[in-house]
């Protein structure tokens, strides 16, 4: 049998931010509800190159009740034009839940296979 070999690189990786008005702020005006995770998938083995976000209020840490999400081809629509979340099943759209919760509550080098 052949052993996989492990990828050098992650493939996908987190990016947040939490938005931050009301904290007392005097420095930026921003919105409450510009607070955001997503993961960004790049896989040259399977040609991906996607990005997944979730907004939700700043108020909401654990992103319980989310307002909008998205989901982007890079490879087909590098200008994020389309967003193919409304397109997806639901156990697609579970996948990428799935996999942006577990790179937001990762820790130490679980979060290198994401």
């Amino acid at each position: 049998q052949q052993q996989q070999q492990q990828p050098l690189w992650r493939t996908a990786f987190l990016v947040e931010y939490s938005g931050l008005s009301g904290w007392g702020s005097k420095r930026i005006n921003d919105c409450p509800n510009n607070t955001y995770r997503s993961i960004r998938v790049f896989n040259d083995t399977e040609n991906m190159n996607m990005a997944m976000a979730e907004f939700t209020s700043v108020d909401d840490y654990y992103y319980e009740h989310p307002y909008w999400r998205e989901l982007y081809d890079l490879n087909a629509d590098p200008y994020q034009m389309t967003n193919l979340w409304p397109t997806l099943s639901s156990q697609e759209q579970t996948k990428w839940l799935n996999r942006v919760k577990t790179a937001h509550t990762c820790r130490g080098d679980n979060c290198f296979y994401i």
